[in-house]
């Protein structure tokens, strides 16, 4: 790599607090390493060094880097919970903190929230707000629980600084109870290795002196995305010797669900410590500037930003940006089964002989996740998911796939199953699981149901749920008879759809819209395939391993990097994601967003709705979305107008042509200029540093 002015001094500067802004792309792990072996050379003691990431990860690459580089003693090199975790361990040993089980799991930490609320409730003798049987509420609950460790404010105030509303202010007291049941059971989560110590530290100036002031420096990477609990904990233990060197970008902040603020690495930091000198990478070597000048044009909406521009470094690869658009199907555009404009992305890049490993599909909720791999199923292309279940365990899937199983000519697959049954629960009809179970017997290929076996089966069902239970059986008996096209055409699309579309007429319901749209389009696949044996094999390509698309979170694509990047979803309600109960706080999106477009190397593919006016200012590259924004997943995303795509092509292909100031764009220039008068002062670095 050739490094630029900035990250000479950087490398060289004297030791003393210092704040990098590193861009997307602009090898700031590099430049970490490099900054770390210089500082071996002038003398430090890597001992006395702990540098600090966001995930293990992003730890075990800079070791690798720095052995590569022939490093023998390293400093200490640790994830930001991993920090925690020793600190917690130390103090267990030492009789400052009771031994805790960690627990992760998900169910058990719900179960333990289950149990505060209604605790809580018990004391209060307000109604309250919130139905704590609604899956969505224990899960908001569960997320302030982990917010309001992000700090060490009282829990009102991180509700407040959370944006939830007055009827969720049980959730303060809940939180207390949460933290009694916690110490009782001797539990500990993720969010607890780094916030017991913080609590032990701040009350106990005993425990102070046993940690701080053994280090000569602290480096912080992702330091954007530090919350305020890491920091304290780290402020302990620099104490009055330690220097910090925080390497991030305020426009790469998007974990703010846990306490990160743009305004810290921007501002409070240095008001923390006056003595910080401030750098600025600019350049990157991931993307060409066609990326680049969208990512600046889309930042640029956001009040709080970074002030510099992230700029393509000279000889940077070739990249391009297309627009993919959904089939107009009558439904939700995202839903769409056929994801058209994603599959064709993907065989374009086969064709030319390249890995499916190269590609990178980022979800802004996994929402989508079900069409995408429905599609990617029915076409046979490997794939993986790299942080979530898939989205074949959903039962409705699990039914379809369960339906299927039975016309296999493998015995083993041919027995009637539970997952089978609960197909009679789409839609609801307000069978138990465990009476679900007890249907079973009544599942038999071509047989009529006697509904007064059916009423002894099922004791205390209202009649008119046995009728409407029965309607079912017999409809699936029927289709089983047939043949296996035939069977999915008569039960999915004779049965079920009609039924679906007769409850949402009495009654809409965005849930069971999901979950017809999710049927029809898992159906719709197992449906592609002349055999049932056909679809099994296929279903099995999201294990691989091996060659496979990746199907990720944008959240998670933090730190990484692919050739190619798809973003479907580029929607509003999807992205910016729209919360149906809290304000979308729409500079945390913008930011997301702005990660995500940083991914690519080559080629970002955007997939929206096309919308005629749309489409026209895609042309125009105002910048500017429509004056009245529809939040609907029917239209494209503001972000997409606030790229400037259009401009930023163009001016690409002017820059690579050298011609750029007899380049005519459509869109304002004030952002353009910046970019060329940046551009042309890394000409002037480069020349001088050659």
């Amino acid at each position: 790599m050739h490094y630029n002015l900035q990250q000479i001094q950087f490398i060289k500067s004297p030791l003393k607090n210092i704040l990098l802004v590193a861009p997307p792309g602009s090898g700031k792990t590099q430049v970490a390493g490099e900054r770390i072996q210089a500082m071996e050379r002038y003398g430090v003691d890597m001992k006395k060094m702990l540098v600090t990431t966001f995930n293990v990860s992003a730890a075990e690459e800079l070791k690798e880097r720095l052995i590569n580089s022939g490093m023998v003693k390293l400093p200490t090199i640790r994830n930001y919970h991993k920090v925690g975790a020793r600190m917690n361990r130390f103090f267990i040993n030492n009789g400052l903190l009771p031994n805790a089980e960690l627990i992760t799991q998900d169910w058990r930490i719900k179960k333990l929230a289950i149990e505060a609320l209604k605790q809580s409730r018990k004391s209060n003798t307000q109604t309250p707000a919130l139905n704590i049987n609604d899956d969505s509420v224990i899960d908001e609950f569960v997320a302030f629980i982990g917010f309001a460790k992000s700090d060490l404010n009282a829990p009102d105030i991180m509700l407040t600084r959370m944006g939830l509303g007055d009827e969720y202010k049980e959730f303060v007291e809940a939180f207390n109870v949460f933290e009694r049941l916690r110490t009782a059971n001797s539990i500990q989560t993720f969010h607890d290795l780094i916030y017991d110590p913080v609590v032990v530290l701040k009350n106990n100036p005993d425990a102070v002196k046993l940690i701080t002031n053994r280090l000569d420096f602290i480096i912080i990477d992702e330091f954007q995305d530090i919350n305020p609990i890491m920091f304290i904990l780290l402020e302990f233990i620099a104490g009055e010797t330690a220097r910090f060197i925080g390497i991030g970008d305020a426009n790469q902040t998007i974990n703010s669900y846990r306490g990160s603020d743009p305004s810290f690495i921007m501002s409070a930091f240095t008001e923390k410590r006056p003595d910080t000198q401030s750098m600025a990478l600019q350049q990157t070597y991931r993307f060409d500037d066609n990326i680049a000048i969208c990512a600046n044009a889309l930042i640029q909406h956001n009040k709080v930003k970074a002030g510099n521009l992230c700029v393509s470094a000279l000889n940077t690869p070739k990249s391009k940006i297309t627009i993919g658009y959904y089939e107009n199907n009558g439904g939700t555009s995202y839903r769409c089964p056929e994801q058209h404009s994603l599959i064709r992305t993907i065989r374009h890049h086969q064709s030319r002989g390249k890995p499916l490993k190269d590609i990178a599909i980022l979800l802004r909720t996994f929402l989508l996740a079900p069409w995408i791999e429905a599609a990617l199923i029915r076409e046979q292309i490997p794939y993986r998911l790299a942080d979530s279940k898939s989205s074949i365990m959903l039962p409705a899937v699990k039914g379809v796939i369960a339906f299927a199983n039975t016309f296999s000519k493998n015995p083993q697959y041919q027995s009637f199953s539970v997952e089978l049954a609960s197909l009679l629960n789409f839609p609801f009809l307000a069978i138990r699981n465990d009476q679900i179970r007890l249907l079973l017997p009544f599942i038999q290929r071509g047989k009529r149901i006697d509904e007064y076996a059916l009423k002894r089966a099922l004791p205390g069902v209202k009649d008119f749920i046995i009728e409407r239970v029965s309607g079912r059986l017999n409809a699936l008996n029927t289709a089983l008879a047939l043949p296996y096209k035939q069977a999915l055409e008569s039960y999915f699309d004779g049965h079920v759809e009609t039924k679906y579309h007769e409850l949402l007429a009495k009654r809409p319901s965005e849930k069971e819209r999901k979950n017809l749209a999710l049927i029809k389009s898992f159906v719709h696949t197992a449906g592609t395939f002349s055999e049932p044996e056909q679809f099994m094999n296929a279903l099995s390509l999201n294990k691989n391993t091996g060659d496979a698309v990746i199907l990720t979170s944008l959240h998670s694509s933090k730190g990484c990097a692919w050739p190619v990047v798809i973003i479907p979803g580029c929607v509003e309600t999807i992205l910016p994601y729209e919360h149906p109960e809290q304000t979308t706080p729409i500079e945390d999106e913008r930011r997301l967003m702005y990660v995500g477009i940083t991914r690519a190397r080559k080629h970002l593919h955007l997939i929206t709705n096309s919308q005629p006016e749309f489409t026209k200012e895609l042309k125009a590259s105002s910048g500017k979305p429509p004056l009245s924004i529809t939040v609907s997943p029917d239209k494209p995303s503001r972000f997409l107008y606030e790229m400037q795509i259009n401009d930023a092509n163009l001016m690409c292909k002017a820059i690579r042509d050298n011609s750029q100031n007899n380049q005519d764009t459509h869109g304002p220039r004030i952002l353009i200029e910046r970019y060329l008068g940046a551009l042309y002062q890394i000409k002037l670095n480069e020349k001088k540093n050659d």
